[in-house]
């Protein structure tokens, strides 16, 4: 009579699954080495190739496809919406790694080779899907674009690209001009760059005054636009500057002059008595 026990013969495999199981789900968060550690001991446990084997498929398997699942769903982490769908690429590296463990562990020269087989090829698909990955994220990474440096340009180009920027914002209300005191704010989704709304030899980045007698006004109510002042250089250098043009003298800083945009667009340089 043999005196072996049958339980040495014959192992349960259930045992060898609920370490494996336990084992996977605590060290899921550790790519490949977390599952081969897993199925290693699950491996041991199980020590015959073929429960090895049935092992790795059993819970590999249920991994991978528990993964490839979870991969078709979003989750909503603060006021984002996050997909879940790189858990597709992790699936097989997991089941893999998983299976090369319980080979490993398991008895037998032939079953270990097995298992370090699946580990590389296990660890080979995550450098390919790692390097995949890689390949897409720089495709969609953003151009830097050269900084345009602030206040580019003339002091008379910066006022064209406003005279464009206010005929803008009248076009979408009705031909009227923008308010005096937020005539910058209402303007600035129009200009290419901060650096137009002000004139380049002005202090603070601003330095340019809306003629207080337009503000709130339709363009068409006035005849005479080649002579009538929209915007010109001011001492007023902070945003949404605004004057009476009648009163307050221009800020004549070209050259003992001031550059003056007119409702037609056309800009001039006046004397600060013209």
């Amino acid at each position: 009579m043999n005196g072996t026990d049958p339980a040495e013969r014959r192992p349960p495999i259930s045992a060898a699954l609920t370490t494996t199981l336990i084992l996977s789900l605590l060290l899921a968060w550790l790519p490949v080495l977390g599952p081969f550690f897993a199925g290693l001991l699950g491996g041991r446990r199980a020590r015959r190739p073929a429960t090895a084997l049935v092992l790795g498929l059993l819970v590999g398997g249920a991994w991978t496809l528990a993964l490839v699942l979870l991969s078709r769903r979003e989750v909503p982490i603060g006021r984002e919406i996050v997909s879940l769908g790189p858990l597709a690429l992790l699936a097989p590296v997991f089941g893999l790694a998983l299976l090369g463990g319980c080979l490993a562990g398991a008895a037998g020269a032939a079953a270990r080779v097995g298992g370090v087989l699946a580990l590389a090829a296990s660890v080979a698909l995550l450098a390919v899907q790692v390097s995949a990955v890689w390949g897409v994220v720089r495709q969609f990474r953003p151009t830097p674009v050269p900084a345009v440096p602030a206040q580019a340009g003339t002091c008379e180009e910066h006022l064209k690209k406003l005279y464009n920027a206010i005929m803008l914002y009248a076009d979408g209300w009705d031909s009227t001009l923008p308010p005096a005191d937020a005539w910058t704010t209402a303007v600035r989704p129009n200009v290419p760059d901060d650096g137009v709304l002000g004139c380049p030899r002005a202090p603070g980045g601003y330095g340019y005054a809306f003629n207080d007698a337009l503000g709130g006004k339709r363009i068409d109510g006035f005849a005479d636009r080649a002579a009538t002042p929209l915007l010109r250089d001011s001492t007023e250098t902070g945003p949404d500057a605004h004057e009476d043009f009648g009163s307050a003298p221009p800020d004549a800083r070209h050259d003992g002059k001031a550059n003056v945009l007119y409702l037609d667009g056309t800009v001039r340089s006046v004397s600060p008595g013209g």
